[in-house]
C-alpha cells in the first residue's frame, strides 16, 4: 500500500511506487530490505542489498542499472527536496559534525544493521504511517514532521556506531566565542549544500556561491577545507560530474544539446571538463555505459 503526505512517499513495496529507481536523484529514497536481495549502481559503484540492510540514496545521486531476485520485499520511504530541506537538515544542524555523517551516506549507501535497529524504524515507519491515513487528527502535519525527524535522529545515532571518531574531542578550553564561530561555519557550509543541490544549478565557480552566501571565495573555501577536508570547487565538481552523469546516461540529448543545458560556454570546453573529471570524453562515457 502506498501512502502520501506532502512530497513524501511510504511505499510495502517497491512496485508500488510511480518513482523508478533511475529516477531518483531529486529525491532522498530510503529502503529497509526485508527479504530477498537487490543489486544495483550508485555513482557508478555497484553495491548488493540483502536482507536486513538499509539503502540511503541521498539527492543527486545516480541510481543506474538494478536488479532483484522474485522474493524481494523491501519498505520504501521517497522524500521530495522540500521535506528533505525542512526536516533532515533541520536535523543536521544541531548534530556535531554532521557533514562526516553527509559524507559517509553519500559514499556508503548501504549499511548493515542489527534486528534492535530494525525493529525500531519499523515501528517509525508503521506510527508515520497511521498518521498519514488519519488526516482528522489535530496537528497531523506538525506530528509527522516530528516523527520523521525522530527516525532522522535514529539514524544518526545508527551512524555514530558506524562511523569511527576521527579524533578526540574535548570541551576545556573552549570559549564562548569560539563555540559561536563554529556553529557559524557549520551554518554556512550547511548553506551552501543547500545551494548546491538546489534543482537546475548549474554553477561551477566559487565566487557564485561566496556571493550568494555574502562571503569571500577565500573564506567559503577555508570552511569548507576546514570541515570537510574538501574544498568548495570540489564539492562543486562533484555535484556538476553528477548532472554530466544522469544526462550522458539517462537522456538522448545530444552533447552539444547537454553542454547548453549545463551551461557550458560551448562544447569543447564540455568535452574537456568531461574529460578531466571522468577520464573519458561525453561520447566514451556514454558509449561504456550503454555497454
Amino acid at each position: 500500500m502506498v501512502r502520501t503526505f506532502s512530497d513524501m512517499i511510504l511505499a510495502d513495496n517497491v512496485d508500488e511506487i510511480n518513482v523508478s529507481l533511475e529516477q531518483v536523484s531529486e529525491y532522498l529514497v530510503m529502503l529497509h530490505c526485508e527479504a530477498g536481495t537487490m543489486q544495483l549502481t550508485i555513482n557508478d559503484s555497484n553495491y548488493l542489498v540483502q536482507q536486513g540492510n538499509v539503502l540511503v540514496c541521498m539527492p543527486q545521486s545516480l541510481v543506474g542499472h538494478y536488479m532483484r531476485t522474485p522474493d524481494f520485499k523491501a519498505k520504501v520511504l521517497v522524500v521530495g527536496k522540500h521535506f528533505f530541506d525542512n526536516v533532515i537538515n533541520d536535523c543536521f544542524e544541531v548534530e556535531p559534525n554532521w557533514w562526516q555523517k553527509a559524507i559517509y551516506m553519500r559514499e556508503n549507501p548501504v549499511w548493515e544493521i542489527n534486528e534492535f535497529q530494525q525493529r525500531l524504524l519499523h515501528a517509525y515507519y508503521q506510527l508515520i504511517t497511521v498518521y498519514t491515513e488519519d488526516t482528522n487528527t489535530p496537528y497531523r502535519q506538525r506530528i509527522i514532521r516530528s516523527m520523521a525527524q525522530a527516525a532522522a535522529y535514529e539514524i544518526l545515532a545508527v551512524l555514530d556506531k558506524i562511523i569511527a571518531s576521527s579524533a578526540p574531542t574535548s570541551s576545556e578550553g573552549t570559549s564562548a566565542s569560539q563555540t559561536t564561530v563554529t556553529g557559524a561555519k557549520d551554518r554556512l557550509l550547511l548553506q551552501f549544500m543547500q545551494l548546491l543541490n538546489r534543482t537546475g544549478n548549474t554553477q561551477r565557480d566559487v565566487q557564485s556561491y561566496a556571493h550568494q552566501l555574502l562571503i569571500t571565495p577565500k573564506y567559503l573555501s577555508a570552511v569548507c577545507k576546514e570541515k570537510t577536508n574538501r574544498t568548495a570547487s570540489d564539492w562543486i565538481n562533484q555535484v556538476m560530474v553528477g548532472h554530466i552523469r544522469h544526462y550522458l546516461t539517462k537522456t538522448n540529448l545530444s552533447i552539444k544539446e547537454i553542454a547548453y543545458q549545463l551551461d557550458f560556454p560551448d562544447v569543447s570546453f564540455f568535452c574537456k571538463y568531461t574529460r578531466k573529471h571522468l577520464g573519458l570524453s561525453p561520447y566514451d562515457y556514454r558509449k561504456s555505459q550503454s555497454q
